[in-house]
């Protein structure tokens, strides 16, 4: 998209305004809410300032309740494209996953957002857990941990055979 012409552009947003459907955008109906999600590809830095931020505004602003990963950690991109929906729709962003302590990460945050006039917030908002599978091999790497783990593994399924249980787990190398 970065090479589009302005002549491109009005060409694209001309067949958006006119069939929006046909951008995947929901056709508005009564008593619904029209949700959204995607990938924005490490949005962060808004520096550049070409028509497709109109575009994804224009793509945005056809949903209720829009859920969007792979936000950095640089809010700026996040923050210009709320503001360019308008006081109607209000931001949700979660704290910073993909990297645990101590280790190199993208440090990515999930971004919700939601029209006031359809959606109201009432729930908790929490937190993102850390990748699993670094605080797995961070476990491998201290063998009075992992043989801890085992143990209350075993423990475990001594209790449920105990008490007639099918379920069985078993010690494996690859969780």
């Amino acid at each position: 998209m970065a090479g589009f012409t302005n002549h491109r552009w009005s060409q694209i947003f001309d067949k958006l305004n006119s069939n929006p459907s046909k951008f995947g955008l929901p056709v508005r109906r009564n008593k619904s809410i029209d949700l959204g999600s995607f990938n924005a590809l490490k949005l962060g830095d808004v520096s550049n300032s070409s028509k497709r931020w109109d575009f994804l505004t224009r793509i945005a602003s056809g949903f209720d309740l829009l859920a969007i990963q792979e936000v950095m950690d640089d809010l700026s991109g996040i923050r210009r494209l709320h503001k360019s929906l308008g006081s109607g729709y209000k931001l949700i962003i979660s704290d910073t996953t993909g990297a645990a302590p101590g280790s190199r990460g993208l440090k990515e945050r999930l971004a919700f957002l939601y029209r006031t006039s359809r959606i109201e917030l009432k729930e908790l908002v929490s937190d993102i857990t850390y990748d699993r599978s670094i605080i797995i091999s961070k476990l491998r790497e201290d063998i009075d941990i992992w043989n801890s783990f085992f143990q209350h593994i075993d423990d475990t399924n001594t209790d449920r055979v105990k008490n007639k249980s099918h379920l069985q787990i078993s010690r494996s190398q690859n969780f």
